[in-house]
């Protein structure tokens, strides 16, 4: 390692944290600005009308069921033992 590399790659991951922090939400606010009004406000309207919908809790639970599921396997894999 040369002397000064450290300094250097630190300089770097924060010099990169920061152009992160600065450049998304610019990008994003740029995204925004170039979206035409009318399409922003249906896009609005359907956000508010999908809000006041049900939440279809089977939806919800198919990939928690899922992922336990893998659990389950991976630990019964990793022990060696069948449940």
């Amino acid at each position: 390692m040369r002397p000064g590399s450290a300094r250097t790659n630190g300089f770097r991951t924060v010099f990169g944290l920061l152009d992160d922090v600065i450049l998304v939400p610019l990008g994003i606010a740029l995204c925004i600005r170039m979206i035409p009004a009318e399409v922003y406000a249906q896009a609005r309207r359907k956000a508010v009308d999908a809000e006041r919908r049900p939440a279809n809790r089977v939806a919800g639970a198919v990939p928690v069921v899922i992922w336990l599921g893998a659990a389950i396997a991976c630990a019964v894999w990793l022990t060696g033992r069948a449940a």
